[in-house]
């Protein structure tokens, strides 16, 4: 069977009775009991679930929420857990960030230490190495000046007093050190590789897995089960973006060599398809000095520029192109900078038979019971000038507002000597090429300004962009896209005017710094004295336990809610019939079955500033899309989830009404119940002389909420009444909200849990 270890030195043989999909974070919590690795968004993002795996004798950060348990055969895996405890002595890099203030709620911090962990045990680091691959973790409260600060100690280029903090770190803290040489734990002796490379067949109870180390293999169990649906496991790393549905057959193909494979010649650069975008990455500014292929370093640019380190060290070429082969609409940085390149496709539909397509024909190929087998760049002489861009909501791991590649054969007065490509994603599902602009500038010189007018006129025309929300406008998006072909042109004109320059060039930030300084009054010590809080080295370590940490108690099941996936309307029905029939399915419950008041929180509460109830449960009307009509019960979180998926919701008079999206919306309905007016504001003071009056709208942009820890709680029923731990800020809220649904005494479900870590 799969066998994985973590970080504690424990084996673990995965049975054939769990589901298909169960990730190795849910392993890791659920089954080994090891809670110190959290969970927040299950898409790659947040970097709380990220553990170090030791694979092919090298270490590297991965997203447990993303990885399928059963890929993980052979693996070592390191969790928070292994690196120190209060028992056994802490690492440094706890202890570190622990010292440095980069802990508040600390949801995070397991997550930020376990990817520092697996950068530091490949190479020597730089400071600006660090600080760039940390887009993979979200803070939302601490701040990252003091988490930055306390891991830029471990950088070969740190200056002498960032290193000496991390060394005197070990005079404060009990450290976890080697028995044998009494110095600081670096975990080799756990660093030995299980034996794997023994096929793998295994069948569950909702589907059959297979583990294949050859392309004959492969295509062996598309023969044996030919009408079966399927699915190629690389890293899953596309569960952040697109939730597949499930299928009768996973094939985990990650350790067949003809799909890692790098091959270098005088005219190609060939790249399996199974590489990973790190080793793509790195392969790209390995062979970028050499002539002809000077355009790899772009490429390299552009690849850092993909997701986040560890998305980036699972994630395949395959994998990425096939998203873009399914989801058409998908802004897929890969495949714009590949197809700029004039990159081909070699497909494999059995072994030994090869097929050659170009990116774009790939497209619109029936893909079924075949694989990408390489990708082939080609060599690019120096008449050719390549630039790729990528305009995002933020620096690091966020998919492209709008993308842009572009690739011109010039001579040395500019004159296009060929068709160019200018290729822009994010405008629409169906635009790639601007072929129209494309074919006008060929044999044109491209500087010359008439040509250059008309280039824009024609692009602009040519740039359609859809409104799909949550994409921002069309007249954004499109003005983007020219502003880049521009940005391309500035770029590449060798005698640019000064005042322009900059306008071809890519910003480029340094190494972030940051002091904080404030004087206190020693006299008064220790009562002023700053002080590192208690909690800070329990939260850097896993130990602290928050409200889904608590050890699993008897007869525990799990809710999940169901969610309308309509703006507004009326339900008509709630039919749970199929959800219930699914083995570990408990019950359903909607709004008839609250035994007090359907209400989130009362407007007479008084606990907020409410202008109405806030419904619980919807009832008749839909308020808007994702409002809670119930929940589904069931034995594991991932089944009730699953299940809720499977709950329909028939409604009446859907979307009759436009909905209302934005402020600007809601006052244009003039519908004062949306207004909530507290009293005019008049100036006290006003002058007599007045010349000028400003008037105008300040806006300021929402954002997701993103809170790390997640909302959740453990309900315990008493006889009468109901204990609660709830990860909240607002504990006599929470307690008021539930005393009203039980319809009992508000005193009857207090629950001290200060003992808890909650944020």
């Amino acid at each position: 069977m799969s066998h994985n270890r973590d970080a504690i030195s424990k084996s673990f043989s995965v049975s054939g009775n769990i589901p298909v999909n169960t990730s190795l974070n849910v392993y890791i919590r659920d089954y080994a009991k090891l809670r110190g690795t959290k969970a927040m968004c299950h898409e790659g993002g947040c970097g709380a679930c990220i553990v170090a795996a030791e694979i092919d004798g090298q270490t590297m950060a991965v997203n447990s929420c993303l990885i399928p348990v059963l890929i993980c055969n052979g693996w070592v895996v390191h969790t928070i857990e292994g690196l120190g405890n209060k028992k056994q002595g802490y690492h440094t890099i706890q202890a570190a960030l622990a010292e440095k203030n980069g802990s508040q709620c600390g949801y995070c911090s397991p997550g930020m230490v376990m990817n520092l962990y697996s950068l530091t045990k490949n190479k020597k680091l730089t400071m600006q190495q660090i600080e760039n691959s940390f887009g993979s973790n979200i803070c939302r409260c601490t701040g990252y000046r003091p988490i930055l600060e306390a891991f830029k100690g471990y950088a070969s280029d740190a200056p002498p007093s960032l290193k000496k903090s991390i060394r005197d770190i070990e005079d404060l803290y009990k450290i976890k050190t080697c028995p044998e040489s009494g110095l600081p734990c670096t975990r080799k002796c756990a660093d030995n590789k299980l034996q794997a490379g023994v096929p793998l067949d295994i069948k569950l109870d909702d589907a059959e897995f297979f583990k294949v180390y050859s392309i004959e293999n492969l295509f062996a169990i598309f023969q044996q089960k030919p009408k079966a649906t399927y699915m190629l496991h690389g890293g899953n790393t596309a569960h952040g973006v697109y939730r597949a549905a499930k299928c009768d057959v996973y094939i985990d193909v990650n350790d067949i060599p003809d799909l890692r494979r790098i091959e270098k010649t005088n005219d190609t650069l060939t790249l399996g398809g199974n590489v990973s975008l790190t080793t793509a990455m790195e392969t790209f500014e390995k062979y970028s000095s050499e002539s002809g292929f000077k355009y790899l370093r772009q490429l390299a640019h552009y690849v850092d520029l993909i997701a986040s380190v560890p998305v980036r060290n699972m994630g395949s070429i395959a994998g990425n192109l096939m998203i873009k082969h399914a989801h058409h609409e998908f802004p897929s940085d890969l495949f714009l900078m590949l197809e700029t390149a004039g990159t081909q496709l070699h497909i494999l539909d059995g072994p030994g038979r090869k097929h050659n397509l170009m990116l774009l024909d790939f497209l619109n190929t029936d893909m079924r019971h075949k694989v990408i087998y390489s990708v082939v760049l080609p060599r690019l002489s120096d008449e050719y000038e390549y630039r790729s861009y990528k305009i995002m909501p933020r620096a690091q791991n966020a998919h492209a507002h709008v993308n842009a590649g572009f690739l011109f054969k010039l001579d040395g007065g500019g004159k296009v000597l060929e068709k160019p490509n200018i290729i822009f994603g994010g405008i629409n599902e169906h635009f790639l090429h601007a072929k129209t602009t494309e074919q006008l500038l060929v044999g044109k010189r491209i500087f010359d300004k008439q040509v250059l007018k008309s280039a824009l006129e024609t692009l602009h025309n040519e740039l359609q962009p859809d409104h799909v929300l949550p994409d921002y406008s069309p007249k954004f998006r499109r003005t983007l896209a020219m502003g880049l072909f521009y940005k391309f042109l500035l770029s590449i004109k060798p005698d640019v005017n000064a005042k322009f320059r900059s306008g071809g060039t890519t910003l480029s930030r340094g190494v972030s710094s940051g002091v904080q300084d404030f004087d206190t009054d020693k006299k008064i010590w220790p009562l002023n004295k700053p002080t590192i809080k208690l909690e800070a080295i329990y939260q850097t370590s896993g130990e602290a336990k928050y409200c889904n940490d608590l050890p699993p108690l008897p007869g525990e099941v799990f809710c999940a809610f169901v969610v309308t996936d309509v703006s507004n309307g009326k339900i008509d029905s709630i039919d749970a019939s199929k959800a219930l029939k699914m083995k570990g399915v408990i019950a359903f419950y909607s709004a008839k079955d609250v035994p007090g008041k359907n209400l989130c929180i009362a407007a007479v509460s008084q606990e907020l500033f409410l202008l109405e109830d806030e419904i619980l449960f919807a009832e008749k009307d839909v308020l808007y899309t994702g409002q809670p009509v119930g929940v589904i019960v069931a034995e594991t979180h991932n089944l009730a989830n699953e299940a809720a998926k499977l709950v329909e919701i028939e409604y009446k008079d859907a979307l009759k009404k436009k909905p209302i999206l934005s402020i600007k919306d809601a006052i244009a309905t003039k519908d004062e119940t949306r207004f909530y007016k507290n009293g005019d504001k008049v100036a006290t003071r006003k002058g007599t002389d007045i010349k000028h009056v400003i008037k105008g709208v300040f806006e300021c942009g929402g954002q997701y909420h993103y809170t790390l820890e997640t909302q959740s709680c453990v309900c315990i029923p008493l006889e009468d009444g109901m204990d609660v731990y709830s990860s909240t800020q607002w504990i006599d809220l929470t307690q008021v909200s539930i005393a009203q649904c039980l319809d009992v005494k508000k005193n009857r479900n207090a629950k001290d849990i200060s003992d808890f870590s909650v944020h």
